[in-house]
């Protein structure tokens, strides 16, 4: 899987926490074959693709600038993930969520499917804000209609689960306090 997405690939330094070496022997072999063995579609992918990516169409910024922040910051998040993690299940899970989800939001394509990547994690954790976003990525094929880009489309499929989290995140925040962190508590 690594060498299909290499988002996988971003959980290697949890799992290595959990198993020691033998935990990323899999993933450190795939990552010196994806170095060996560039796969040269993924460079047409970041340089000239571009498909329900919110922030390549707001940020008036070159793409080269914004895939090397988008880089920065999930290299970013996974160091702090990687210093905040104390190796139970449920930090695993919710670094899975913030580095995965931090990848989605960043990519110049992010196909509908991709989300299945997230999925699992969301449904653990009840993420409002992923389980409600896996509902309305749909209206990402509604918003290339004829290959045009509709945004209003665009705007209410990160719109929707924004606002449903929000609207939501202090009922949960009610239910769940003086209790320690926990799964629900996570975005």
């Amino acid at each position: 899987a690594g060498l299909v997405k290499p988002v996988a690939l971003l959980l290697a330094p949890l799992f290595y926490r959990r198993g020691g070496w033998k935990a990323v022997a899999a993933p450190a072999a795939a990552l010196v074959v994806l170095v060996a063995r560039f796969p040269h579609g993924l460079t047409t992918y970041a340089n000239d693709l571009l498909f329900n990516s919110w922030l390549y169409r707001l940020v008036p910024a070159p793409r080269a600038g914004l895939l090397a922040a988008s880089g920065l910051a999930v290299l970013g998040l996974t160091w702090h993930c990687w210093r905040t993690d104390d190796g139970s299940d449920r930090s695993l899970t919710r670094q899975a969520i913030i580095l995965i989800g931090a990848t989605l939001l960043l990519t110049p394509v992010l196909s509908p499917w991709y989300l299945t990547w997230i999925l699992p994690f969301g449904a653990l954790t009840q993420s409002t804000f992923w389980l409600a976003f896996s509902g309305s990525v749909f209206l990402a094929y509604y918003g290339y209609l004829d290959r045009f880009e509709q945004p209003l489309l665009l705007v209410l499929e990160l719109a929707t689960p924004l606002l449903l989290w929000r609207w939501l995140r202090p009922r949960e925040e009610a239910e769940w306090a003086g209790q320690p962190i926990g799964l629900k508590t996570v975005v």
